[in-house]
Order: C-alpha cells, then sequence, then structure tokens
C-alpha cells in the first residue's frame, strides 16, 4: 500500500492521491463487511 501510495503521489499528487485514498476506502468496507 505505502508503495502504490508513493508511486501515485509522484505521478499526480492531488488526483492519484484522493484516488488512492478512495481505493483504500473501498477496500477497508469490503474487508469490514465480510
Amino acid at each position: 500500500v505505502d508503495a502504490a501510495l508513493r508511486i501515485a503521489n509522484a505521478e499526480h499528487p492531488p488526483e492519484s492521491l484522493a484516488r488512492a485514498c478512495q481505493a483504500l476506502d473501498v477496500l477497508l468496507d469490503g474487508l469490514l463487511m465480510e
């Protein structure tokens, strides 16, 4: 996860970071649902 965030941050800081956060939220929601 950290590596993915670093890569996203290096490419497009604001947009990619927001998308990464959204993806993490979705993943966490999925884990909590199970």
